[in-house]
């Protein structure tokens, strides 16, 4: 009996005895490097409250609010824009600031910019 209680712990201690730091995600952590990804969005004509650290105005940028700006470009109401951009990583999730996205973005190129058309409605015929 007192034999099988000391392998019974020498099994639970050497199953410890594998931990080590490697397994941990210190190095997702510290990884400092950036990726960039090019991108082709489509940018509504208007933007629309949102609410990010406080309220504010967001672009709809395919179909979604868009809370972060595009380095580069000036937005103009009433148009629609297909843009490339570049989207870069500049935090990892562990160590981006709560009131900050993980990406920056930059714009590349307008690929297209269209004068929204507006449906006017003429309640006396």
């Amino acid at each position: 009996m007192q034999k099988n209680r000391w392998i019974l712990l020498l099994c639970l201690l050497s199953g410890c005895a594998n931990y080590s730091a490697s397994n941990t995600d210190t190095d997702t952590y510290n990884d400092t490097s950036t990726s960039e990804k090019l991108m082709t969005v489509d940018v509504g004509a208007h933007k629309v409250a949102c609410f990010g650290v406080g309220p504010m105005q967001c672009l709809v940028v395919d179909d979604l609010l868009f809370y972060s700006k595009i380095q580069g470009f000036n937005f103009e109401e009433g148009y629609n824009y297909q843009l490339k951009i570049k989207r870069i990583t500049v935090f990892t999730q562990y160590t981006v600031p709560a009131d900050a996205s993980l990406y920056e973005y930059h714009l590349i190129k307008v690929l297209s910019k269209t004068k929204q058309m507006s449906l006017l409605i003429n309640e006396k015929i």
